[in-house]
């Protein structure tokens, strides 16, 4: 049996640094979402200040069109009604601070005057600002000149000079609330764009500012998280490397048990048997002595060494060892032994000790099955093209479904005294090798457990 240790050597999985990966992922995504909700502020930000600059200018365009009675002039009403109030409206409109152009549309989409005069008489009739503007609504539009220019707009500011253009609504007073004509006016408010520029640092400061502290607490959690998990994987590798002696220690048991069986089983026999008998069965005892002393030097170097890659072993040679550390345990039990190996049984993939481990546990726990005498059968053939198939059958009285179920839990054995590491053995050895283990039984009827292996070809 490998220890926890040993099998995990020399396959190191490759380390997660959940430290940095973590830095780098959250650096990303809070700078994406940082940039995010920048952008998005920032926008609304301007929207809303120039939305509320509209209104404002638009109210106050309607007071001084009010006061200066000029709405006639937007209603097409006699000229000597209306001019004499017109010039000083229009005095104040185009001496406003910052207004590059003013236009002022009556109804029917007509120029009634501009501080161009070319302009006047003009009809716009493809102005969609203009359009919502007639509609009743304030339109704002903003940029930077030389950005996206319209025609009409040429040669009025210095290129990236930032600019507001408002299609404000002239409301009429008689009659009911209704837009009586649009006042365009184009011009490039310092305070305002001076106000817009130090509203959008500020809402880049403080996503960077809020980034920033989202990042160090993030990372801070993060980091003492890591060294947290670093502390439980020292503990918990300490805590395998226990469990690993232990299970050494356990395998060590279980596989002194059986030479032992045999050492007593040879003892017992050799009390009755002829000064012959008792010399082979002497040197037995000597033989199953060594193996003890070397099944122990062999696990040690398992226990300590780093995992040893399965190679090619000649299965006939590990089966009939095997068989003839339980001979003198058959004999005296009265069982038959029937060993059918296939002649074209090519080499098998696998570890010496550990193979012979796992055949060893499944031959003991069948003659441990037959007290009163039976017949053990072992056979190995191949099973398809990469895989040898290795039956070990017995006449025991067989296992129930539930006991089937336990028989590869650790320490579970039916047996007086028994470990109940032998079958659970077996099976980790042969999954380790790229194998499997399987038993099969019914009560009354017998055990088979069936262990393929790898051919050396696969």
């Amino acid at each position: 049996m490998m220890s926890s240790a040993a099998v995990g050597a020399g396959n190191e999985a490759p380390t997660f640094n959940l430290v940095r990966w973590f830095g780098l992922v959250s650096a990303c995504a809070i700078i994406v979402l940082a940039g995010i909700a920048a952008w998005s502020m920032q926008r609304f930000m301007t929207e809303n200040i120039l939305a509320r600059d509209a209104e404002t200018m638009m109210l106050f365009i309607n007071s001084i069109v009010q006061d200066e009675q000029a709405e006639g002039y937007f209603l097409g009403e006699a000229p000597a009604r209306a001019d004499r109030h017109v010039g000083d409206f229009y005095a104040h409109l185009g001496n406003m601070p910052g207004v590059l152009r003013a236009n002022a549309y009556n109804l029917d989409r007509q120029v009634i005057w501009s501080t161009n005069p070319s302009l006047v008489g003009r009809v716009e009739t493809h102005n969609v600002e203009l359009e919502r503007a007639l509609g009743g609504r304030p339109v704002v539009e903003s940029g930077y000149a030389g950005a996206h220019d319209k025609p009409e707009h040429a040669s009025l500011a210095e290129n990236g000079t930032f600019f507001v253009e408002n299609y404000l609504p002239i409301w009429s007073r008689s009659g009911g609330p209704r837009a009586i004509g649009v006042v365009e006016v184009y011009r490039t408010p310092e305070a305002l764009a001076h106000a817009i520029h130090r509203g959008r640092q500020m809402v880049i400061a403080g996503a960077i500012g809020a980034g920033l502290v989202l990042y160090c607490a993030l990372f801070w959690l993060i980091a003492r998280a890591a060294r947290l998990i670093e502390a439980q994987q020292r503990e918990l590798i300490a805590t395998r490397t226990l469990a690993a002696s232990g299970e050494v220690a356990s395998a060590v048991a279980h596989g002194l048990r059986n030479p032992l069986a045999a050492i007593r089983s040879a003892a017992e026999l050799s009390l009755d048997g002829d000064p012959a008998e008792q010399q082979r069965l002497l040197r037995e005892i000597i033989a199953d002595t060594d193996r003890l002393e070397e099944w122990v030097r062999e696990y040690l170097h398992y226990a300590r060494a780093e995992a040893v890659e399965p190679e090619p072993l000649p299965l006939g040679p590990v089966l009939e060892r095997c068989l003839a550390q339980i001979a003198a345990q058959c004999r005296q039990r009265g069982i038959e032994v029937v060993a059918c190996l296939s002649p074209d049984l090519p080499p098998c993939l696998a570890e010496p000790l550990l193979l012979g481990q796992a055949v060893a546990s499944l031959l003991t726990n069948a003659v441990e099955a037959m007290p009163d005498g039976g017949r053990l059968c072992v056979e190995a053939r191949l099973k398809g093209e990469i895989h040898i198939l290795v039956r070990v059958m017995d006449t025991g009285p067989g296992m129930s479904s539930s006991e089937l179920q336990s028989a590869f839990l650790p320490y579970y054995s039916r047996k007086p005294g028994g470990l109940g590491l032998g079958l659970p053995l077996a099976r980790q050895i042969a999954q380790r090798l790229g194998g499997s283990l399987e038993l099969m039984s019914l009560p009354g009827q017998g055990t088979e457990a069936r262990l393929l292996l790898l051919g050396a070809g696969s």
